[in-house]
């Protein structure tokens, strides 16, 4: 069964990070839809609910002067680091059974050892492996 150029690709992608800066230029590019791809850019943000967390994307977005198409981006209030990324049962289910790629650019806050860091991977070579296990743990629980 072939497809042809004419017809859209329908990829539920998962994004990681979308209130960050890299995130918030990916989110841009995703929905921008130059590569054909129409289907939903699901977007985990830590956010106390799915409300604040599209709010949060959209200031974002505005005021890094990006654009984004509201129709296509679903924010979801996730916790990475939680099982089933701290969505209920049937919401993260969903997420398995539709979602075709995963883009993991999320910047979780940083061990409460590395309060004074900015970002959650800092490239200083002086922490110890014990200091990013919430980056290791939220990516564990992606895969």
């Amino acid at each position: 069964m072939g497809t042809s150029d004419s017809e859209d690709i329908v990829d539920e992608q998962l994004l990681t990070g979308a209130t960050g800066s890299l995130g918030a230029h990916l989110l841009h590019l995703l929905s921008s839809n130059s590569s054909g791809n129409n289907g939903k850019i699901l977007c985990l943000v830590r956010a106390a609910d799915d409300a604040s967390a599209h709010s949060r994307i959209l200031q974002i977005v505005a005021s890094r002067g990006l654009e984004i198409d509201e129709n296509r981006v679903v924010a979801l209030a996730a916790d990475v680091t939680k099982e089933n990324l701290g969505l209920s049962a049937s919401v993260y289910e969903g997420l398995v059974k539709t979602v075709e790629t995963v883009v993991h650019v999320s910047d979780l806050p940083p061990h409460p050892s590395l309060a004074d860091v900015q970002a959650a991977w800092p490239v200083h070579f002086a922490s110890s492996l014990v200091s990013f296990e919430d980056q290791i743990r939220g990516t564990f629980e992606l895969v």
